[in-house]
């Protein structure tokens, strides 16, 4: 793919095979990072769930209760929208229909669940990781281009996007925390150009990943460039 971020042609819109897998190994790497908490959350439930008699006896751990709680397979989300007898009602049905039919493996069994359940939060946090960092690549590499030719720029953080808060652009700490920018904007050759990502437009009534826009700073007006179609 051309270095230059020019497209000359659909061809160099394609992602490469070795590029794909460059990818994936990097979300695994990424992803196994991520999971660490969760597997020694898991090793301090089993050592708990060790020390109960049975299955029943789990009740009296208070320590793990919010395990057991995600173990069952309830959300934070859910959380809310139960009492304590609910929450409770809940463990019971974990114990009887899965911990103890599992025998004298109820500990083991226990860990597993809450693991598969850890799990799928963090497939949902992955999917969002790996949409953050190609966002933050994107924003490194066009910085980068920005800066060795010398073309001023402006950003704006998530923080400020409501605000209108453009900033002048700084490389190096731009380039440090270009996770937290949500829009760029750079004029060269007479023509204003505007990076906006994440934001719904209007035109296709859904939230679009990028953008670009010909305006400058104030024609941004907080985000409100999008409802202007003469913009794109």
């Amino acid at each position: 793919m051309n270095p230059l971020l020019i497209i000359r042609s659909a061809q160099e819109l394609i992602t490469s095979r070795t590029q794909t897998r460059s990818g994936f190994i990097e979300a695994a790497l990424a992803k196994n990072e991520k999971g660490r908490p969760y597997i020694e959350q898991a090793r301090t439930l089993r050592a708990y769930a060790l020390t109960a008699e049975n299955p029943q006896a789990l009740l009296g751990i208070d320590a793990i209760r919010p395990a057991l709680l995600t173990a069952s397979g309830l959300s934070d989300k859910a959380f809310k929208y139960f009492t304590e007898a609910d929450k409770t009602e809940a463990i019971r049905a974990l114990i009887k229909n899965f911990l103890e039919p599992a025998g004298d493996e109820f500990a083991e069994e226990l860990t597993y669940r809450f693991l598969l359940i850890k799990g799928d939060s963090l497939g949902g946090s992955m999917r969002n990781y790996v949409g953050e960092l190609a966002q933050m690549k994107l924003v490194r590499k066009l910085l980068s281009l920005l800066a060795i030719r010398e073309i001023p720029y402006y950003v704006l953080s998530k923080q400020q996007k409501k605000n209108n808060g453009w900033t002048s652009g700084s490389y190096e700490a731009d380039f440090t925390a270009a996770s937290e920018i949500a829009a760029i904007q750079w004029s060269h050759d007479g023509k204003n150009r505007l990076l906006f990502f994440n934001t719904k437009i209007p035109l296709v009534n859904n939230n679009i990943d990028i953008c670009l826009f010909d305006g400058d700073c104030l024609s941004f007006d907080s985000g409100r460039i999008v409802n202007h179609p003469q913009k794109p």
